[in-house]
């Protein structure tokens, strides 16, 4: 089921998953359904490029400090 990979998809993984959820909500006949898979879709993006930013201001911070 699509919350199954919703939860899935919390960790930063491939974005094939993240297409699959989309054809989910395609799918979808109710719309309630759809619109909760497309909240869902829009925070698992928000937690990766909350991820993506710490691992950018890691790598800045390492490299400031005179670490490559």
């Amino acid at each position: 089921t699509y919350r199954k990979l919703a939860e899935h998809l919390r960790d930063p993984v491939c974005p094939i998953e993240l297409l699959a959820l989309l054809a989910f909500a395609a799918k979808e006949p109710e719309r309630e359904n759809r619109e909760q898979i497309h909240r869902l879709m829009l925070q698992i993006i928000d937690t990766r490029r909350e991820n993506i930013k710490l691992q950018l201001s890691y790598k800045t911070t390492s490299t400031s400090n005179g670490h490559p």
